[in-house]
């Protein structure tokens, strides 16, 4: 399968003056892209294309029940607590996907917040509260695997 290419944010010098339009929290990680093939293999990889998959089979692995032919586009990001808050943890996440760090990698969460492929379709010339809609209705979200 090949690696899938992400949809990136353009860089813009103004606000949009008019329009329809949203905004979304920025996450402090790393980008991952998870895709699920015909035979329900689970394969994930970072946006340079680094295999990270067997690192976080324990994570990813639930996305099974995702149906076949789909790939998400998320951000693999760890939470830990500073002062009795929430906070993100980037280090936490270098520690689990660069050295295989097993207490960072209990931290990892995968936050969904793009569906690029729906049953083998590509659905990138949908419009994106389309895919938002999709991605709703298809992720299986659970305690680590979140939505925007």
């Amino acid at each position: 399968m090949p690696i899938p290419e992400p949809m990136l944010s353009t860089r813009a010098a103004t606000w949009p003056a008019e329009g329809d339009w949203r905004m979304e929290p920025k996450w402090d990680g790393f980008r991952l892209l998870v895709a699920i093939d015909n035979h329900r293999r689970v394969r994930a990889w970072s946006r340079s294309g680094a295999s990270l998959g067997d690192r976080l089979a324990c994570l990813v692995g639930p996305l099974v029940e995702a149906p076949r032919g789909s790939v998400f586009d998320g951000e693999l990001v760890a939470l830990s607590s500073r002062d009795g808050r929430v906070v993100q943890d980037f280090t936490a996440v270098c520690k689990a996907t660069l050295q295989g760090n097993v207490p960072a990698a209990r931290k990892l969460n995968l936050v969904a917040f793009d569906l690029l492929e729906l049953a083998g379709e590509d659905l990138r010339t949908l419009p994106w509260i389309r895919r938002t809609e999709l991605l709703r209705e298809t992720f299986p979200a659970g305690d680590r695997l979140r939505l925007v």
